[in-house]
């Protein structure tokens, strides 16, 4: 078996992509697929090459789980608007599968010179499921293989002066196949005027009868040794190419001459079709919206797609014949793509969440999927790997992660955050033997503002009392919006004795109560008639200190509640501590019962 070419390369690297790449017809029938793609979309290749109609619980969807018309499908956009699709978010709901899997689909149409539609190329990349991604891109074997093993040559044996000597069977079998007389063998004829036809058939290529007519007479002349060429052999019935050779006998004397003709018109129409299969493929791996990169089993650059020097900003040029490590690695990052590199190599796959730098020196967070490209014996060939900007996600992941853990309006821990801030204060108490400290205050002068003025100038109170809260307490402190007009303050690590530890919340409390009895002035209204507003307002406080006794941070916002209404009855602007030590009994006995604001 020969050693693949670069062509053959080149379609096993499109096979092997990690984004799925689909080929459509003008009638919307699917003529290519790569195996990415029939993963993804959840269909067999049976379901897929050929077909308009699959199976009817197959469908698209949209980001809000909505069913999608067929004449919404991207191909029936593109086809119907014959621009194309960028980027769009799609769901696929499969048979025999639970999940669906999410997309960014790209779709766009391929025209001919003359502006003819001649197909629509969609290819999609999986964004729901990066980090769990550990299916091994299957090999795919060459799209073409020589055709030439086994084929017997038309052999003739020439004298000095030209004339034929001796022939093959085959060569008797092809001068009767193609209407010559059976039984002639052409020997004692001149081999030129024997292969008068072939060499007229030159003609409309001048330029190889020419050559044909000057390498054949140097070898009579013995000027050269040996001639090829590929030539034109046409039937009424067929276009035929064939492949001569020309070739001295050495040390035979006589001087004697050698001829082999070859039909090589698989070959040929094998060729063109790699060829246009070829021009094809880098279409459609230019097209692609996220990076491609090959690199040599050696380790060195030897195809980048646009995608990826316009992600980067590199060129082409720049970035082919690199190694590790390459331009648009950053420094401190090395180590860490250096690691997913060599697991690649060592697995044969990978998928990573890496730091890429673009050539301004720009950081941005990418995910990489990358394989291993072997050829028909199992040895590696190339290793390929596709390239996405995440930027997007990564920054939307950050904006959900906040409002999952912070309230919008202030930007404190919520609930959910201060629930895990008092489970490590009770954690860490328990490891220290130190108390810690827990506080919940309340607005007291909170809801007349907003009657009188309106929730949004509320809201502004209730910002600025968040900022005088923070400037309160250290860094290794947390203060969080309960609800409303409440917050809780949790205080970390203070001291083993109980005594100092109340002393030292009193002193924060009322730090905080004199923060927060300060006038507010709030400016409401738009930039062109702004007002402003003040407010004077008081918290109640209720604060008590706990140790390693206590299990649940629930029990403590309980007995802070009760503490803080405490103050409340008290004539509100006052701080309630509790001052005995929390255990079982303590918690059982003291559920709160609030009484009106």
């Amino acid at each position: 078996m020969r050693a693949k070419s670069r062509t053959d390369v080149r379609l096993d690297v499109l096979m092997n992509l990690h984004t799925g790449v689909v080929v459509h017809a003008p009638d919307t029938s699917i003529i290519f697929s790569n195996h990415r793609a029939a993963e993804l979309l959840g269909l067999s290749e049976d379901q897929m090459l050929g077909k308009r109609v699959i199976d009817p619980n197959w469908c698209f969807i949209d980001s809000e789980g909505n069913r999608l018309a067929p004449e919404r499908y991207p191909v029936s956009l593109v086809l119907s608007t014959l621009t194309p699709l960028r980027e769009t978010v799609l769901g696929v709901l499969a048979p025999d599968r639970a999940d669906i899997v999410w997309l960014i689909v790209s779709a766009f149409p391929d025209f001919s010179s003359s502006g003819q539609l001649l197909r629509v190329v969609v290819n999609f990349h999986d964004i729901s499921q990066r980090k769990k991604m550990e299916a091994e891109l299957e090999k795919s074997r060459a799209f073409a293989h020589s055709i030439l093993d086994g084929i017997a040559a038309n052999v003739c044996v020439l004298d000095e002066e030209g004339k034929i000597i001796a022939v093959n069977q085959a060569w008797k079998d092809f001068y009767v196949d193609n209407g010559g007389a059976q039984g002639h063998c052409h020997e004692g004829d001149n081999y030129l005027k024997v292969c008068t036809n072939a060499i007229q058939s030159l003609s409309a290529e001048l330029q190889s009868a020419s050559q044909f007519y000057i390498g054949f007479r140097e070898i009579i002349e013995g000027k050269r040794e040996r001639f090829d060429l590929d030539y034109p052999c046409h039937s009424p019935k067929e276009q035929r190419w064939f492949f001569v050779r020309v070739a001295a006998m050495r040390n035979v004397s006589p001087r004697r001459i050698v001829v082999t003709h070859v039909d090589i018109s698989a070959q040929k129409q094998t060729q063109e079709h790699l060829q246009k299969s070829l021009i094809f493929s880098k279409r459609m791996i230019e097209s692609m919206r996220d990076g491609v990169s090959v690199l040599s089993k050696d380790g060195y650059t030897s195809e980048v797609n646009p995608a990826l020097c316009e992600m980067t900003g590199f060129t082409r040029e720049e970035l082919l014949g690199t190694s590790a490590p390459f331009p648009y690695w950053p420094e401190e990052e090395y180590s860490v793509i250096d690691r997913a590199m060599k697991k690649t190599i060592s697995q044969q796959q990978g998928d990573f969440d890496l730091i890429f730098m673009r050539k301004n020196g720009e950081r941005f967070p990418v995910s990489v999927a990358a394989s291993t490209v072997f050829d028909d014996h199992g040895q590696v060939i190339s290793y390929i790997a596709t390239v996405k900007d995440i930027s997007d996600y990564k920054k939307m992941e950050s904006e959900i992660q906040n409002l999952a853990f912070y309230d919008p309006l202030t930007n404190l821990p919520n609930r959910r955050l201060l629930n895990d801030r008092i489970s490590l204060a009770i954690v860490s108490s328990k490891r220290s033997g130190k108390y810690a400290g827990l506080m919940m205050l309340d607005l007291d002068n909170f809801k007349p503002l907003n009657d009188q003025h309106g929730h949004d100038v509320g809201d502004l109170l209730l910002i600025e009392a968040a900022h005088r809260l923070r400037s309160c307490i250290r860094e290794v402190d947390t203060v969080a919006r309960f609800g409303g007009d409440e917050f809780v303050v949790v205080i970390n690590e203070l001291h083993r004795d109980k005594t100092l530890t109340d002393a030292y919340l009193i002193d924060i409390a009322e730090k905080i109560r004199s923060a927060i009895a300060a006038p507010f002035i709030l400016h409401s209204g738009t930039s062109n008639d702004k007002a402003s507003i003040e407010h004077h307002c008081t918290a109640s406080i209720g604060c008590l200190s706990f140790s390693s006794t206590v299990r649940h941070g629930r029990d403590l916002l309980k007995l802070a509640d009760k503490q803080m209404y405490r103050a409340k009855q008290q004539g509100r602007n006052r701080v309630s501590l509790l001052q005995t030590d929390i255990d079982e009994s303590t918690i059982s006995t003291n559920e709160p019962q609030r009484s009106p604001p």
